[in-house]
């Protein structure tokens, strides 16, 4: 009887540990996904203006100012480090992109880490332009580089079109 109470002890000891380690595990992969949860970020290229809300929500704006035309409103999925690795040669694996590619980049620039390499698709649900919505469906953009100068530099890639884009945080 000594043993199995004892043994229960332990299963329900290993059982806390467990979930402990799981719920941590969890906490730090929802804190990597929310990393640009509440941030805003202007282009460097053309004065457009990016803000991404607490709900896994974006606006894209044309000019930083002007919210109630030309724009882009949706959803989004980020991804950093490895698990932005795996969702692009995954998730996205349409693009034909591979983890050894992904290494070969990152290899050649000291700035360029696994740690900082990001990927995030965005699912346009809106598109304003000129007072006109231009979606009748959803359309997503995916794009792809780096989270710079200490996670105040955007440095980014649409994989659709190759168009390189460089934004500030605010």
């Amino acid at each position: 009887m000594k043993k199995f109470c004892f043994m229960l002890i332990i299963c329900i000891c290993m059982i806390y540990v467990l979930n402990g380690c799981s719920n941590q595990t969890e906490l730090e992969e929802n804190n990597q996904a929310d990393i640009m949860a509440g941030t805003s970020w202007l282009s460097q290229n053309d004065n457009s203006h990016w803000v991404f809300g607490e709900d896994q929500t974006f606006c894209w704006y044309q000019t930083k100012g002007e919210t109630d035309d030309n724009y882009f409103a949706g959803t989004y999925e980020f991804h950093i480090g490895q698990d932005a690795i795996n969702y692009l040669t995954k998730e996205l694996s349409d693009y034909g992109v591979t983890e050894e590619e992904i290494k070969g980049v990152i290899s050649r620039t000291s700035e360029y880490t696994q740690d900082n390499f990001v990927c995030f698709s965005c699912v346009n649900q809106s598109c304003m332009l000129n007072g006109q919505e231009l979606l009748s469906e959803e359309k997503v953009s995916s794009y792809f580089g780096f989270l710079l100068e200490d996670g105040t530099y955007l440095d980014i890639a649409n994989m659709t079109t190759g168009t390189y884009y460089g934004f500030t945080k605010e």
